[in-house]
Parts: structure tokens; sequence; C-alpha cells
């Protein structure tokens, strides 16, 4: 630790960890390097073992605040300090508390005027591009919820797969606008095109725009929204509508150092695609939850949604559906302390430790229930569909304006009706800029 080798300490520290833990010298001191490593899960766990045994050692208090605002866990880290400060601390002790108390009033308050913006671009090979099935149907497959309506186009469009080039142009604005209010911006512009192939470009804008009422514990959130989906440059889709949000951190056991979001979204769904567009026309209602935490060296993020459409026009009515989704994500976020074994595996030298810090693998699973609310007439049935999409990809942080991505997405629909049955799996690298 003194000669500043913070890693090797904590991953001598772990070594030991199963025959010393519980011992206060050695607690603090793996706690500490867990701290200066920035693996601040262990170090929380070794520091509260500390004060356990130690309960009026100021020093091990202040470093477990510290630990906790780097969590983001601003209500553990006001407590332990306020403990702390009743401690009877010196003055070098009181000078630190009196500064992170001051770090927590930064967190809470309104942040500077701020603009970011990215680029990035891709290439990949989708093996469905055009989610036919073998019953030759077109499924314009946007991943997520509002998963469009299938437009049945004839007997010639089986499953074609291509080679694609995607670009994104992306930014996100906040401005303050007093002590606790803001607004926010944020803008996407995504382009797909196949090569070799004439059909199935897709294009995606999406505007979305915010007022926030931020509180010590609390943000709300009043939004409007505006999707344009796009289809060989022709105008497939528009949503447009208000979204109401509602974050605040979990105060109960179960939920300790959780962050959530409750979602409501009232939207109106459009289809510009000839004299039928307007009987696929529909208004929808989307309620969501979803909730992040990282737990040990995984962060986990899970989403429940529920969706219920009314159809616009008489004759329309099979086009509106009622649907559920549910969704697990996870991030690894300590590849460093797979370093050592890496190396040795892959006989890899230099700083393995310097790369891996800088890649993180992540994946998710999602499932969807989709339930039309009348009969579909070619078919003299009410249409149901379960879809699940799976995806694992990897992040390097190259630069820090520059991360390259790889990325595998799966996709599988199963239908009451089959012609609305595919598969498809997509791969794709690319790289992302930020700018300064």
């Amino acid at each position: 630790l003194e000669e500043g080798q913070y890693r090797e300490a904590y991953q001598q520290g772990l070594a030991e960890l199963a025959q010393r833990e519980g011992d206060p010298a050695f607690d603090y001191a793996f706690g500490r390097a867990a701290f200066l490593a920035d693996q601040n899960l262990d170090a929380i766990f070794a520091l509260e073992r500390v004060l356990i045994a130690q309960p009026e050692n100021v020093e091990a208090r202040i470093l477990l605040a510290r630990a906790f605002l780097r969590m983001d866990d601003v209500h553990s880290a006001e407590a332990e300090l306020s403990i702390a400060l009743g401690s009877n601390p010196h003055a070098g002790q009181q000078q630190q508390i009196q500064s992170l108390f001051s770090e927590l009033v930064r967190t809470d308050g309104p942040r500077e005027e701020s603009l970011n913006a990215w680029a990035g671009v891709s290439f990949g090979h989708d093996s469905n591009v055009n989610s036919g099935s073998m019953e030759n149907s077109f499924t314009p497959f946007f991943a997520g919820v509002a998963n469009p309506a299938i437009t049945p186009l004839g007997s010639d469009l089986r499953p074609q797969s291509a080679v694609f080039h995607r670009e994104t142009l992306g930014g996100i604005y906040y401005k303050p606008i007093g002590a606790d209010r803001s607004i926010d911006v944020y803008a996407l512009a995504a382009r797909v095109q196949n090569l070799g192939e004439d059909d199935f470009d897709r294009g995606e804008y999406k505007l979305n725009a915010g007022y926030n009422i931020e509180r010590k514990d609390d943000r709300y959130r009043l939004g409007v929204r505006f999707l344009q989906e796009d289809v060989d440059d022709d105008r497939m889709r528009y949503t447009w509508g208000v979204t109401g949000d509602y974050f605040f951190d979990g105060r109960y056991a179960f939920d300790r150092g959780w962050k959530h979001r409750l979602t409501t979204a009232l939207s109106k769904i459009e289809y510009p695609t000839g004299a039928m567009g307007r009987f696929r026309d529909v208004n929808q209602l989307l309620l969501a939850l979803t909730s992040r935490k990282r737990i040990g060296d995984f962060e986990h993020k899970l989403n429940a949604a529920l969706g219920l459409e009314a159809h616009n026009e008489q004759g329309g009515e099979h086009n509106a559906r009622r649907f559920v989704s549910l969704t697990w994500g996870v991030q690894y976020l300590d590849l460093v302390s797979m370093a050592p074994l890496l190396a040795d595996y892959l006989h890899m030298d230099g700083d393995v430790a310097g790369l891996l810090s800088r890649v993180t693998p992540y994946g998710s699973l999602s499932y969807f229930q989709t339930r039309h609310n009348d009969e579909l007439i070619s078919a003299a049935k009410v249409r149901e569909d379960r879809a699940w999409e799976w995806q694992m990809g990897l992040r390097w942080k190259y630069r820090p304006a520059v991360t390259f991505n790889a990325e595998y997405k799966g996709y599988y629909t199963d239908s009451n009706i089959s012609l609305y049955e595919f598969e498809r799996d997509v791969f794709q690298i690319g790289m992302q800029y930020q700018f300064q």
C-alpha cells in the first residue's frame, strides 16, 4: 500500500481473506486496499467488520463513508459521517468529514449545464434482415416492447440474410433552471444500410425532452417523446406522446442499494403507409419499472413493463394489443481480478490488468408476451405471441473518448399463428466516439 501498488495489495488481501477475516487490523488494511483499487463493495464489507469490533475507529468510518459515496449510496454515507462527527474526531478528521459533507451537498444539488454528444459506426451480419418466417411474412422487429404489427407482403419474402453497416449520432443536453429544477433533451439518429441488398434498410430518429424536479432523495420528470421509424426511406411508423418518471432509491431492507425508475407513458402510434395505415393506428399506455444495483462484481438491471392499447379506427381492433415484458441485464465490472489467470492461460505479456480494467462484458435476457384484442380475420383467431431476446457483448474503453464494442443478439418469436413465427441472429462490431 505504501508503495502505491493498490491492485497488488488488494490481490494479496484476497488471498489471505479466508484465514484473516475478522482481524480488525487486517480488515482495515484490506478495506483500504480495496477502496484504492476501486473495489468498493469489498471495501464496504471489510470496513463494516472493522467497525463492529472497533465502533470508535473514526478513520475506518470516514473511509466507509467515501466508499458508500462512490456507490452513490448518499444516505449511508451521510449516516456514517454523522456518527464520525459525534465521535470526537481530531482536527484533521473533522476537516475530512466537513469536506465529504460538502461533497454530499454537491451531489444532491444542481449540476452544471452540459452537452454530451457521440457518434458511432458498426458492421455486422443479420441472419434474417426482413424478419421473415417460413410462411413468407414481413416482420420489422425493432427490439423493445413496442413491437409493430406484422404486415404480410406476399409469397416471395422468405428470410433474407445480409451484411450491414450502422451509423448513429446522438446527444444529451442538460440545463439547471433553478435550485431544484432542470431540463434535459435527448436526441438520436440511427441508420442501418444492408450491403448488397436494396430492401429492408432501416432508420430510427428519436427525440425526448423533459422537465425535472429534483429533491434530496427523489427526482420527478415530465417529458414528451417522438419516434420515427423508416423502412427503405419510407415512413413506416410514428410514435409520439407524453411520459412521466419517478426516480427513487430503495428504502427498505429488501431493496437497499437499488435505484428505481417508475415510468408511465401515453403514446399515439401511427402508420402513414397508404389508405390502410389508419386501421393500424393505436393509442398505447405503458407502465414500467426499472431497477439497478451493483452486487459484488456485477451490476444488475431489471425491467418489467405492462402495455395496453386501444385501436383508433373501426375494423382495426385486431391491431391493438395487451403485452407484458421482463428483462434482466448484467455487467461484469471486475475483469482485472482475472488478469493473472488470463495472462498465464493466453501467454500474454505486458500490462494485462491495465487492458482488462477497460473491458466490460455484459448480457441480457428478455421475454415478451403479447395478446391482440380481436380476431385476425384471415386466421379466424386472436393472435398471441411469445418472444425471447438475448444479447451478450464486450465493451472496450480504448481511450477516454473512444469505445469499441462486439455484440451478439438473438431473437425468437413463437405465435399461435405460424405466419408470425421467426428467428433471427445479429452479430456486429463497432466503435463509438464521445465528443469532448
